[in-house]
């Protein structure tokens, strides 16, 4: 457990590496830990971190915190569409920059999908293939207050639909 910016406890793993890291989940079903005070993964790596393929992570606070720059989520899943304990799919802290999501699923967070943090600077944020559903309380993408953005983009992405689920509406 790390207590840093994200989460009442910080979160499950984290991720700060002198070099550059890559998970393949490929062979693992999923991370499910509904344990409401932890994100999944805090990702403060500047060297450059891949999460790959994982077919779905169920975590408290939000599924993937990122302070980190050169991060890059490829075919990753964040679904609760069962409860209401994962507040957020990717928070994304001060700090982060260089951050690549491509084809991820964000289902029924409590909060919103993806939340620029409180007064953080981030910068070079791009999401091509995001599918967004089900948010239970306010957002599929949430920039908050004295929150500094320089480079933003979502392409070929879904952003609700009629078939939404979550377990609050």
């Amino acid at each position: 457990h790390v207590a840093d910016k994200i989460g009442q406890g910080g979160a499950r793993y984290f991720i700060h590496s002198e070099g550059e890291v890559i998970i393949d989940f490929t062979n693992l079903d999923g991370i499910e830990d509904v344990d409401s005070k932890f994100a999944g993964f805090h990702v403060a790596s500047t060297h450059g971190v891949e999460l790959n393929n994982l077919a779905n992570l169920r975590a408290g606070e939000g599924g993937i915190a990122v302070s980190g720059q050169y991060v890059t989520l490829n075919n990753v899943a964040l679904k609760d569409d069962a409860s209401n304990y994962q507040e957020v799919g990717v928070a994304l802290l001060d700090g982060a920059s260089n951050v690549v999501m491509n084809n991820v699923t964000i289902q029924s967070p409590h909060t919103a999908g993806i939340v620029v943090d409180t007064a953080a600077t981030v910068s070079n944020i791009a999401i091509d293939g995001l599918a967004s559903r089900g948010v239970e309380n306010w957002v599929h993408i949430d920039i908050e207050d004295r929150a500094t953005v320089n480079g933003f983009t979502v392409a070929n992405s879904v952003l609700g639909a009629a078939a939404e689920v979550s377990p609050s509406h």
